[in-house]
């Protein structure tokens, strides 16, 4: 077969590259059941394929067999290919699948969509070696940039060293981990994703009560996420608590919730 055959068998909208093509012969046009004539259109990423059934051609290898001569058309150039009238059944039958999946996964991504532009209060505190607790009200899909930008705007009113300070001067940690700020709310609620001493997908507060409980039984119990300011966590990151903070990692899974220092 050559390369344009295979490429054509790839797609959804193709036939099986099981068989055999390039067969000589002309073909023979017969009456009956089986399609002699037809034509159809079907777009790939390569770009859009013209087919027509030009006829059929009896083959008798081992077990007789009927064989239609298609010509695709991809516009730069036309070529044969050879398929059994079952490849047709299978080829409907797999585009069925196809859109089947295809619906399945838009239902799936406008679900997601819609979790995303869902309300969610955020309780965070200000910390510059103690804390000063704020809400804020965000989307799921907001990012973590999105959010430290609503907190300065929040707090400049109240702390003055933070009128020329931008996002990329300031840090949100979470459970004793600092977090990037490309990452959404969305990404650990759906991943249901764990810090160090509680859960990142929980974004109400209780009261600052560290449980070392297992984190295979899910513990609700969170802490208010700290905002703080990049040049006051250098100052002070061999001092409970900075001492403990550490750069987000998804890789990384903590299968105890813990406050001591000991690892």
């Amino acid at each position: 077969m050559n390369n344009n055959e295979d490429t054509l068998s790839v797609v959804s909208s193709s036939y099986p590259r099981s068989l055999k093509s390039g067969l000589n012969g002309s073909p023979t046009m017969a009456s009956g059941r089986y399609p002699t004539s037809d034509a159809a259109s079907f777009s790939t990423s390569m770009g859009r394929f013209d087919t027509c059934i030009l006829g059929r051609q009896i083959v008798e290898p081992q077990k007789r067999h009927t064989l239609y001569k298609i010509e695709v058309d991809g516009g730069f150039k036309k070529w044969v290919i050879y398929r059994r009238y079952r490849d047709f059944i299978l080829l409907n039958k797999k585009e069925g699948e196809r859109q089947e999946r295809e619906r399945l996964r838009q239902e799936w991504v406008e679900m997601q969509e819609k979790i995303k532009k869902e309300d969610i209060e955020i309780t965070y505190s200000y910390w510059d070696g103690s804390g000063h607790r704020r809400k804020l009200i965000m989307k799921k899909g907001n990012s973590i940039q999105q959010f430290l930008q609503k907190c300065l705007e929040q707090l400049r009113k109240d702390f003055t060293e933070l009128k020329p300070v931008t996002t990329e001067q300031v840090m949100y940690v979470k459970e004793d981990l600092i977090i990037p700020q490309h990452y959404t709310f969305y990404d650990f609620i759906v991943n249901k994703a764990r810090g160090k001493s509680g859960p990142l997908f929980n974004f109400d507060v209780h009261e600052d009560i560290r449980l070392t409980n297992d984190a295979t039984i899910e513990k609700d119990e969170s802490h208010a996420g700290k905002v703080c300011l990049r040049t006051w966590y250098e100052r002070n990151k061999h001092i409970f608590p900075a001492s403990r903070w550490e750069p987000y990692d998804p890789e990384k899974k903590w299968s105890k919730y813990t406050i001591s220092e000991k690892k």
